[in-house]
């Protein structure tokens, strides 16, 4: 999710625009999403094994 704006859509005086509202809540849900996506994903371990064999 990439989005660029020239104020900070989280601001209170930002948040009294309906399309800052509408960016900031759709950037949270995406970040949601993303973190649901991640934590529901199996996990690979990535570890090399460094014992001696």
């Amino acid at each position: 999710f990439m989005l660029a704006v020239q104020w900070h859509p989280e601001s209170r005086s930002a948040l009294q625009w309906p399309l800052s509202q509408a960016m900031f809540q759709a950037f949270g849900d995406a970040c949601r999403a993303r973190r649901d996506a991640r934590m529901a994903a199996p996990r690979a371990d990535t570890r090399a094994d460094t014992r001696a064999a």
